[in-house]
């Protein structure tokens, strides 16, 4: 009979990450539409980490009081502690097959007309499609269906797949 680990979580100091902060990865930020939109925050916990433990981990961090008291999320333009406990945590297996950045190569091709030869997203006129609003070709790419030249693109990607 397995008992279930009892976390304890420790909120941690701010740290400066050099990779993050790098010059040229906060200009890919900027570019992309990241900066200043996701936060990284460190905390500590007590017991030894068991992979079988994982759904046991996620459900106690975001439900433990002391997370709830510290953890950030944006409101408008603003991070903020919101003090929300989790009355429910779903966690769902992400399938990963490709191991390389080079997969999104193709994505940085102008051609493709998702980004310019700046690197910039392609702008569009806004559309609608369900509940998500595409403002730019890299967005249109979840709608790919609808344009030939994005399905074109994603037979490429699947054939690297």
């Amino acid at each position: 009979m397995e008992i279930d680990p009892k976390f304890t979580f420790v909120p941690l100091n701010a740290k400066f990450y050099d990779g993050i902060n790098d010059k040229d990865t906060q200009e890919y930020l900027r570019k992309w539409g990241l900066k200043g939109n996701f936060v990284i925050q460190n905390f500590s916990f007590n017991e030894p980490f068991q992979q079988y433990h994982k759904y046991q981990l996620a459900d106690a961090f975001f439900k433990d009081a002391t997370v709830t008291r510290e953890l950030l999320s944006k409101q408008s333009c603003a991070w903020m502690k919101q003090g929300i406990r989790a009355s429910s945590v779903e966690i769902k297996q992400v399938p990963c097959s490709v191991l390389s950045m080079s997969f999104f190569d193709k994505m940085k091709n102008p051609n493709n007309r998702i980004v310019h030869n700046s690197g910039m997203i392609c702008k569009r006129y806004d559309s609608q499609i369900e509940d998500f609003i595409v403002s730019d070709n890299l967005r249109g790419v979840r709608c790919f269906h609808l344009r030939k030249k994005l399905r074109e693109f994603f037979q490429i990607v699947e054939s690297l797949g």
